[in-house]
């Protein structure tokens, strides 16, 4: 970044002022450098843990910008699952009629609230959307089961179907009353998880029918982009705010890290301590929502705000750096220009 700043203005600068203009130069290109960003050490978070009482798994999964959160809770063994609603340290069940499990999955500014319901024995699930205190039941008609994992602000949901005697799964996207198909080009199976305001959706591939390798995907008005956590064996994208960031889980080996994916950057996100981290939803704020396992029979849900700006401002540390470079090169510029005067 330097030198090419200063490249640029040596050519354009001749005679008794080029000298000067090249140490201004050198002073502004290293202002860029502090202020872009590129020597930040990371977002930092404060965490608020989230577990429902008397239960050994408490995931977290949407969130929506009043900070409210929604998720489902059960015993390790996945049995007698129920949803649940968080705001400010209270919670809400969501349960479904006539289902005996549910899971809330996303949540907008409305507060209308998507997921999942099925029977007792787990032979069928169906998409529902809770809307004011009425249940409406989603089943796409091509499939044997339907998942609704997220909803935006203008009512598009999107989620997942299974199909009969067929290991493999298709994404849609729900709205106007029609199911679309999100089908990652050349996959054996598709999941779509989280939707923005712009109608921009995320989820995961996979590319064989052995499913053992997920890659995470972006897709935006008919084009579909893969989003890999460099040097991950799979990645898994699972939610989208209105700015584009995109968060979701990748693995190395067998064990999970979250991430925190912006303007072509990766942030990985670990919970101090945790023997697995995933992350499910962001919303405008910036803040994120996952879950950290503790160990194989315990998960914690969580609520991360950040405290840092995505973007950091420049430190003490760095103004000093900036004066003295300044000082330094205007000082150097002052005393070759009476040089040349001499």
């Amino acid at each position: 970044m330097l030198g090419g700043t200063r490249g640029a203005l040596q050519t354009a600068s001749s005679g008794k002022g080029g000298i000067m203009r090249r140490h201004i130069g050198n002073g502004l290109a290293l202002l860029a450098f502090l202020v872009s960003g590129q020597w930040s050490w990371g977002t930092t978070y404060s965490l608020q843990q989230i577990d429902y009482p008397g239960y050994s798994r408490t995931e977290v999964i949407g969130l929506n910008d009043q900070g409210r959160v929604v998720g489902w809770v059960g015993p390790t063994d996945g049995s007698g699952t129920f949803g649940f609603l968080w705001e400010a340290g209270a919670f809400e069940v969501v349960t479904v009629p006539d289902f005996s499990y549910s899971g809330a999955y996303g949540i907008n500014e409305a507060s209308q609230i998507v997921g999942i319901a099925s029977d007792g024995c787990s032979c069928y699930t169906r998409g529902f959307l809770l809307d004011n205190g009425s249940t409406t039941i989603f089943l796409d008609p091509s499939a044997a089961n339907s998942y609704l994992n997220d909803i935006n602000d203008v009512g598009q949901m999107v989620g997942w179907n299974t199909y009969r005697n067929q290991t493999t799964t298709s994404g849609f996207l729900f709205a106007r009353g029609t199911y679309t198909p999100i089908v990652f080009p050349g996959a054996s199976s598709t999941q779509a998880w989280g939707i923005n305001a712009s109608g921009h959706v995320v989820g995961f591939y996979m590319e064989d029918d052995l499913q053992t390798v997920s890659h995470g995907f972006l897709f935006v008005e008919g084009v579909y982009t893969t989003l890999d956590y460099p040097g991950a064996t799979s990645t898994a994208a699972h939610g989208i705010n209105d700015a584009g960031q995109v968060v979701g889980t990748y693995f190395v080996g067998a064990v999970g890290h979250g991430f925190v994916y912006s303007r072509g950057t990766y942030e990985t996100f670990d919970v101090e301590g945790a023997l697995q981290t995933e992350l499910f939803g962001i919303n405008n704020l910036a803040q994120v929502s996952g879950i950290w396992r503790e160990n194989a029979f315990t998960e914690h849900g969580f609520l991360a705000t950040p405290v840092t700006e995505p973007v950091p401002a420049l430190s003490a540390w760095g103004g000093l750096v900036l004066v003295l470079a300044l000082g330094g090169s205007f000082t150097l510029a002052w005393r070759n220009r009476r040089i040349h005067r001499l």
